[in-house]
């Protein structure tokens, strides 16, 4: 085997080596770009999903903190109403004395509130327009007297001559007792005049 053949033999084993060494190379970045590829879709996809995850959850507290808002205006927008009915019947109060029917039902409510009050010195104390209507309505009634406080709401105050017992029937007292119980039934009417 001459020079030239020995030559021809070591430069095709380089070319065999490096072409090796290449496919070796090319094989190799091959598996390192799908790697590569395979981890960043991966991260892609992790990424998509928070994000997803996040795209969700924000129209949902948007939308939990929108009805709250709605609802708390509703209800402020009702206690409002309801203080507005509970004003309007107490400026329409004395005019109710111009009813019959009123004017038996204040009466039969003084004759409850003089069953509670044993005793002979009573007195009822009301403003100008009830105290007239208690006066004749009581009038010769012995151990109770009227008396008139133009500053007292409607309604009437019964008390011992002692002050040591006392019933509070003026509107804001009555009001005040059964304020939660008429503003649901309100309320309940007023939805279901809506409903209509």
């Amino acid at each position: 085997m001459g020079v030239e053949a020995l030559r021809a033999a070591v430069e095709a084993d380089g070319r065999a080596r490096v072409a090796a060494t290449l496919r070796e190379a090319e094989e190799r970045a091959a598996t390192l770009r799908a790697e590569a590829d395979s981890m960043a879709s991966r991260r892609r996809l992790e990424v998509l999903r928070r994000e997803e995850a996040t795209l969700r959850r924000e129209p949902r507290a948007r939308v939990a903190a929108a009805f709250g808002e709605a609802q708390r205006r509703v209800l402020e927008a009702r206690t409002e109403l309801v203080e507005r009915v509970f004003e309007m019947a107490g400026e329409m109060a004395p005019r109710l004395l111009d009813s019959p029917e009123a004017r038996k039902t204040l009466v039969a409510r003084v004759e409850e509130a003089l069953a509670h009050l044993p005793g002979s010195d009573v007195v009822i104390t009301a403003s100008s327009g009830v105290a007239r209507v208690l006066e004749e309505a009581l009038a010769g009634r012995v151990g109770v007297r009227v008396a008139c406080d133009p500053d007292l709401p409607a309604g009437f105050r019964a008390a011992r001559g002692d002050g040591t017992l006392v019933v509070d029937a003026t509107l804001p007292s009555l009001l005040g007792h059964h304020r939660a119980t008429l503003a649901i039934e309100l309320m309940e009417r007023i939805e279901r005049e809506l409903a209509r």
